[in-house]
């Protein structure tokens, strides 16, 4: 399954967990709010979990996520 997934989903999906805004990680990948929401969106669907913990104005990572997250950090840094 990993061989399927799209590095730019991966990356935006780095760029809104380090920020923890999908509005922040929009305007720092140059891209709209709703190209990120997408991308994650057909992240977590290829992967089958969620991956945020979505909060009035807020989000927050998953254990999965955040299992997630840490292998970004060695990739995209």
């Amino acid at each position: 399954m990993i061989e399927r997934l799209s590095l730019n989903s991966l990356k935006f999906f780095y760029y809104v967990a380090r920020y923890e805004s999908m509005t922040i990680a929009a305007e720092r990948l140059f891209v709209t709010q709703g190209a990120v929401s997408k991308q994650l969106k057909s992240l977590e669907e290829m992967l089958g979990f969620a991956l945020f913990i979505r909060e009035a104005r807020k989000l927050r990572l998953t254990q999965q996520g955040e299992i997630l997250f840490d292998c970004c950090q060695q990739v995209f840094q």
